[in-house]
């Protein structure tokens, strides 16, 4: 029995503090996915690390990336300050996972008023152009193979191939 195809929709209160669990819960879903492997599990969690913790402060909390520099020296718990925020909210961040045995391609959307992802500094290009902006997207490009916004910048896709199964025979 193997699953070759599935699409899953999962709605995400916004919370660093639960993060973990919320890429655990994502990742459990796939595992048993054949063509998923190590190197795949190890890339989609850094992705979508990155990508809830992206719509949680800057889409759910509207945390600026120059005010998020600030907040990390001001803030004893920062995940809590950026908790707190989206608390007040009502606000949910929608995840869709859509995989067949070939590839798993992720969208991500929050209620944030997006931004231009052509504007984050590439830390290759610019690597003082600021220590918390970009790096993170830059790391997501890194480990999937396509990564896009939509034109508001609120909602992302990226998408993931699969290695190809080793076919074993008798």
């Amino acid at each position: 029995f193997q699953v070759r195809e599935s699409r899953q929709k999962f709605g995400l209160l916004p919370r660093l503090g639960n993060l973990n669990q919320y890429v655990h819960l994502i990742l459990r879903s796939l595992s048993h996915l054949p063509n998923l492997h190590n190197e795949d599990q190890l890339s989609l969690k850094v992705a979508l690390y990155e990508l809830i913790g992206n719509a949680i402060e800057h889409g759910c909390a509207r945390i600026t990336y120059h005010q998020k520099q600030e907040l990390m020296f001001q803030e004893n718990d920062y995940f809590s300050y950026v908790d707190k925020i989206c608390e007040s909210k009502e606000e949910w961040i929608q995840v869709e996972v859509d995989y067949d045995d070939t590839r798993v391609t992720v969208i991500l959307e929050d209620g944030g008023e997006g931004f231009d992802p052509a504007r984050v500094p590439d830390p290759v290009q610019d690597p003082n152009a600021s220590q918390l902006s970009g790096r993170g997207i830059f790391l997501v490009r890194m480990n999937v193979d396509s990564l896009s916004y939509n034109d508001k910048g609120n909602q992302v896709t990226f998408v993931k191939k699969l290695q190809k199964a080793e076919v074993k025979q008798a």
